[in-house]
């Protein structure tokens, strides 16, 4: 029954938000699909009355991005004719050469400023130099791919671990001089001893 309650709890958010599109030029205007403003809709339900709702209405949502990703990828070309090869190459190659440009070029950028500036600095974790890429590029879909590579790496805890509850500092050696950071960094943030790398 709570996977009834869930999946009509997300049909009810798309109704509404199909219903706010219709009543709402602005929305229309902006060109906004009717499943995200239904999901504004219930971010800001679920954060407002979510005590007061039943927890079967949410439950299991945090488990549908890592699959529904593959839906979506899926369905890119449904509807659309198979040219050939080769309208496919002319028609693909700049699209192709420009995507791995930007993909590897937000690699460098976010790994290069963390590795050079944040990590011997502030101490921030190796993991940060992929922020860039995951949320620009990824999006998401990446996100919910990779979780369980950060949990695995012990610096994104689950939300049931007791690891997730305790807080860490985002500058933990914020009492140490500059000129001492670099000595006084832990083993685990030099770029020689991280797996990361």
């Amino acid at each position: 029954m709570i996977v009834v309650m869930s999946f009509c709890g997300l049909c009810l958010l798309l109704v509404f938000g199909k219903i706010l599109r219709s009543l709402i030029p602005l929305f229309q205007k902006l060109y906004l699909p009717a499943s995200v403003i239904g999901g504004m809709l219930g971010l800001l339900l679920i954060n407002t009355a979510g005590p007061h709702l039943s927890p079967n209405w949410f439950a299991g949502w945090n488990a549908l991005p890592g699959f529904l990703i593959n839906v979506v990828f899926a369905s890119l070309f449904l509807g659309a004719p198979t040219p050939k090869l080769r309208g496919i190459w002319n028609i693909t190659a700049p699209q192709l050469c420009f995507g791995q440009i930007i993909a590897w070029g937000q690699y460098a950028v976010g790994l290069g400023v963390t590795g050079l500036v944040l990590l011997p600095l502030f101490g921030v974790p190796i993991q940060f130099g992929n922020l860039l890429e995951i949320g620009f590029e990824g999006g998401h879909g990446t996100v919910a791919g990779l979780t369980e590579t950060f949990e695995r790496s012990g610096r994104c805890a689950a939300p049931g671990n007791r690891r997730s509850r305790r807080r860490r500092s985002a500058f933990p050696q914020a009492a140490v001089p500059p000129a001492d950071r670099r000595r006084a960094a832990p083993a685990s943030t030099d770029l020689r001893n991280c797996g990361c790398w």
